[in-house]
């Protein structure tokens, strides 16, 4: 990159990049280490290293996770809202284990892992959700 300039840390050399330019690569690339340096002209071993080395660099990618799984729970509620029946028996099996429900070991080779019966009371809880009850 032309007219970069090294930058240190007491003893170490981060790299040709400054730190904004590897930060700002990395939240346009969603924390995608890949694609962060590609638009960096490296390769993706080298901005791992980078980033492990780097406690500020460190914090922005958990940053980054962060607000994507702020992002992805949005998207989630937002299908619960919307009474998605396919997104609430995801969120029963993952969350929902202290109530009965979740996957259960496979022993048959039926396409769900759900019971029927278990089935059966997350629809109607569902239809119950549309009637507004």
């Amino acid at each position: 990159m032309v007219g970069a300039t090294f930058l240190t840390y007491p003893g170490k050399v981060v790299g040709r990049h400054t730190l904004t330019q590897v930060e700002s690569a990395l939240r346009r690339a969603d924390g995608q280490l890949s694609q962060a340096a590609r638009l960096l002209g490296l390769s993706r071993q080298a901005i791992h290293d980078r980033v492990n080395r780097t406690p500020h660099l460190s914090h922005v990618m958990s940053e980054i996770q962060l607000s994507l799984l702020d992002q992805a729970e949005g998207v989630i509620a937002a299908a619960l809202r919307k009474n998605d029946a396919k997104t609430a028996m995801w969120f029963l099996e993952r969350h929902g284990q202290s109530r009965g429900y979740g996957k259960t070991p496979k022993v048959t080779t039926t396409k769900s892992a759900w019971s029927k019966e278990k089935r059966e009371e997350a629809i109607q809880a569902i239809l119950r959700l549309q009637k507004g009850d």
